[in-house]
């Protein structure tokens, strides 16, 4: 056979090029940009914005008005929630903790039983009546004699009760446990037995124990606050008792605010953030735009002032959005923007920043007082003064060691603080309160 009998293979047919349409250029030069390359993607949004925290808050706890057909009109959030303190900006943020709570610890497990979107509404109502019942307290509350009498006179106590078992008088082999020694000159039943290394039996009854104390003192506090409908549902009452003694008493306070290195980490925040507006504030004088306060307002009064300025609700949102990001950083749980020191170096470089933050909101002349520096002219002096002030508010601050005795003033600090606001839990026992509000 020859080659010219062979069938030559058949032409690929190609489909002509068609131009695109002037929609289409239109889209292809949009989404180029003017420059003719792409844009770049958006940023992500701030998990602690506004913006941010109002999706979040109406996708967890206002979700059947998201599925509402109109959504041209968007309802402002304090009319679709129950008030939760008499500022929306504190309910702002106060509501954003709830919706990570709800979310993660009560929806987790709730929507497997039932999908019912009411729960969560009577949820927030009944923790809506213990807050607003608590503001009206907290405007009685003599907040003079709680910060300049009461809460130092604890810490004054921690502070004994520290050195004194920190630096026993008797040594090895006859040396007994520090804890032990703190925790017999600062009973708390809650935080019996003292835990011991090797004993696991003690660590668990001692966490055991605490949990019943939390549950118990929640428990308390509802049956003062709560109206008796709210009462009258054990249901509801038990999911906001245990909201509120294990996820908020026991992980935030005696979680992690009883930690040394949070504590120290603490410290240098609120060091900094205070003497940013120090350095503001006299930037105002300087320029002439700060009035200085009436003459009226001296000794006791002026220090009255200070103090109420110091406690104004208007402080309210900033520092719980900042604790918002430590605690739940992407509004979620998960590894805290804040860490702790991975070694001891570490850690004492820590507690030395936190000392030199403290150093740094004090007034020069009570710093050299207290920490007894030398004077000196020449600037290796003023070094060498300055170095010297810092390890000794360092030494100081090592009353925050331990975490078990932090527990003991953390408690001790909560208890003071809910007796002044509710005298009634030192008059009555826990039954007592709930067979008077229920019969």
């Amino acid at each position: 056979m020859s080659s010219a009998s062979v069938a030559a293979p058949p032409a690929r047919l190609v489909a002509p090029r068609t131009r695109p349409s002037a929609a289409q250029q239109q889209r292809d030069t949009a989404a180029a940009g003017s420059d003719g390359r792409r844009p770049e993607r958006a940023p992500s949004m701030d998990p602690l914005s506004d913006k941010a925290t109002l999706m979040l808050i109406r996708r967890v706890l206002c979700p059947q008005k998201l599925s509402e057909k109109d959504r041209d009109v968007v309802t402002p959030i304090e009319e679709l929630l129950p008030s939760l303190t008499s500022r929306n900006d504190v309910d702002l943020q106060l509501y954003a903790f709830l919706a990570i709570i709800i979310r993660d610890f009560v929806q987790a497990w709730y929507n497997k039983i039932t999908p019912d979107e009411t729960f969560v509404a009577e949820v927030l109502q009944v923790i809506a009546h213990c807050s607003r019942a608590l503001e009206q307290r907290f405007r009685t509350l003599d907040v003079e004699s709680l910060v300049l009498d009461e809460i130092p006179d604890l810490l004054d106590k921690h502070i004994a009760a520290y050195r004194t078992s920190h630096d026993p008088v008797s040594q090895e082999p006859v040396a007994v446990n520090p804890r032990q020694v703190y925790h017999a000159l600062c009973p708390l039943p809650q935080l019996s037995p003292v835990p011991q290394k090797g004993d696991q039996s003690s660590f668990e009854e001692q966490q055991e124990n605490e949990s019943a104390y939390r549950q118990l003192l929640v428990q308390a506090v509802l049956a003062i606050l709560l109206p008796t409908e709210d009462l009258e549902n054990p249901c509801l009452t038990a999911i906001v008792g245990q909201i509120f003694s294990e996820l908020i008493v026991g992980n935030i306070l005696a979680g992690k605010a009883s930690q040394p290195w949070l504590l120290y980490e603490s410290i240098c925040i609120a060091g900094r953030v205070l003497g940013e507006k120090k350095t503001r504030a006299t930037q105002r004088m300087v320029s002439g735009r700060h009035t200085p306060p009436a003459l009226v307002l001296l000794g006791t009064r002026l220090l009255s002032h200070y103090i109420q300025q110091l406690f104004s609700a208007s402080h309210l949102p900033g520092l719980l959005r900042t604790l918002r990001g430590v605690l739940f950083p992407n509004n979620a749980l998960g590894k805290s923007t804040l860490a702790p020191p991975s070694s001891d170096d570490e850690f004492v470089a820590l507690r030395k920043r936190a000392a030199g933050a403290l150093l740094g909101l004090l007034p020069t002349g009570v710093a050299k007082v207290y920490l007894g520096s030398k004077s000196g002219d020449s600037p290796e002096a003023a070094a060498a003064q300055e170095d010297d002030m810092v390890d000794g508010m360092a030494h100081l601050l090592m009353v925050l060691n331990d975490e078990y005795c932090n527990k003991h003033l953390m408690y001790s600090v909560l208890e003071l603080i809910l007796v002044r606001l509710m005298p009634e839990l030192s008059e009555k026992g826990v039954c007592e309160l709930w067979e008077e509000r229920l019969g």
